[in-house]
Parts: C-alpha cells; sequence; structure tokens
C-alpha cells in the first residue's frame, strides 16, 4: 500500500478548482513525499485534508501551488503493535 496510497489520497486536486486561470494541462508536478513517523495499524481510520497555501508567482507564466496536507490516523488503542 506505501507509498502509492498514501501520495493518492493525500493528492490535494479539489483545491485547483478553487484557483482561477489555471490550465489543468499546463500543470506540472513538482515534488511529492510521506513521512511515516511511526508503525502503521492494520486497523483504523485515515483522514486526509488538504488546502492550497496560495499561488506564487515565479515570472514568466510560471506558479507553484503549494498545497498543506495533514493526515491523522484514529486507531484503537489495543491494535497498536506491542514491543
Amino acid at each position: 500500500v506505501l507509498p502509492t496510497f498514501a501520495v493518492i489520497v493525500a493528492t490535494g486536486f479539489d483545491v485547483l478548482p478553487k484557483l482561477d486561470k489555471i490550465s489543468n494541462g499546463r500543470l506540472l508536478h513538482g515534488s511529492q513525499e510521506v513521512r511515516v513517523r511511526r508503525p502503521i495499524s492494520p486497523v483504523g481510520e485515515l483522514s486526509v485534508v488538504s488546502e492550497s497555501a496560495g499561488l506564487q508567482d515565479q515570472g514568466g507564466g510560471n506558479a507553484i501551488v503549494p498545497l498543506l496536507v495533514a493526515a491523522s490516523i484514529a486507531t484503537p488503542a489495543n491494535s497498536l503493535p506491542r514491543h
């Protein structure tokens, strides 16, 4: 499932229609990363929220649309791995 699913659910494409005058055909994907800070339980719920952090004009008709993405995992306490 990692890293593909984690990247797909956190795309943030839903914010793009809110930005005026951007042609989706001219978009270029810059970079993306996933950080897993602790073991992931096989059960629980995942909540992902994304929003545009604005539009940064790079000159020459180029711009950057940074997306802020936050995810939280609700995991039942009895399903956490024991060490």
